[in-house]
């Protein structure tokens, strides 16, 4: 992994660690032209670890059968894709006209060993970053695409009940950063959006079943998507004077 890549990968995991607050910034004269969108890349945290304690205090370290953002992400791109498309606001392309694009090839992988705590989904997704405009602007001339979509995610988990045997349930919550990145290879539009869903997962002794987590994530990635087309149309409409 050549420096440059191990830089960018440390700052995607800073980002994901932390929950700034909500906010939005729109390039106006770019975003009033945007109808069509690119799906271009997805990251996520790596590990989603179990919370220790109702005050959000957190001291739990990754154990290998911890739920990942991958996993989130495997169905959840789907769910993520399809709640924007319902919306009825952009045409939204299919993830298969990305990634089988010959410039999506541009973009670098990141192997199953790095352990900055940032993640790709399993497939044919690459590291897709703000800051590689001219290879969005590229992939989105070849796709004929208006605008890419990157959607940094970090998948969190909120103490809840807890008992005379300690804690019991915990609560998802997904944060996620959204770039739209225009055919100039600018950045056209970025916001950031938090939701907190009411599925709980048990917990035993601290710890909790993998496998229940992705399900939990899925009404709150749908609520994000639903939250950032309503953004997005918004921010559009006033672009242009609607």
């Amino acid at each position: 992994m050549n420096a440059a890549l191990r830089g960018a990968i440390v700052t995607c995991a800073a980002l994901l660690g932390s929950c700034a607050g909500v906010r939005m910034r729109v390039d106006p004269e770019h975003l009033r032209h945007v109808e069509t969108i690119a799906p271009v890349g997805f990251v996520a945290n790596h590990f989603v670890l179990p919370p220790t304690s109702v005050s959000g205090d957190s001291t739990a370290v990754p154990e290998p059968t911890d739920a990942t953002g991958a996993m989130i992400l495997a169905d959840g791109i789907r769910t993520f894709l399809g709640a924007l498309r319902s919306s009825e606001r952009f045409k939204v392309f299919l993830p298969d006209q990305v990634l089988r694009a010959k410039s999506y090839g541009q973009f670098p992988i990141l192997s199953a060993s790095n352990t900055t705590g940032a993640q790709l989904p399993d497939g044919a997704w690459r590291y897709v970053t703000p800051q590689d405009g001219e290879k969005v602007a590229n992939l989105l001339e070849e796709i004929d695409a208006d605008a890419g979509l990157i959607a940094w995610w970090r998948f969190t988990l909120d103490a809840q009940a807890s008992g005379d045997v300690g804690l019991q349930t915990a609560t998802p919550r997904a944060h996620l950063r959204a770039w739209l990145i225009g055919r100039d290879g600018t950045v056209v539009f970025d916001d950031e959006i938090e939701v907190a869903g009411d599925d709980a997962v048990p917990l035993y002794n601290g710890r909790y079943e993998s496998a229940r987590v992705p399900i939990v994530f899925d009404d709150v990635i749908a609520t994000c998507a639903v939250r950032l087309a309503v953004d997005l149309s918004n921010a559009r409409a006033k672009a242009r004077g609607e």
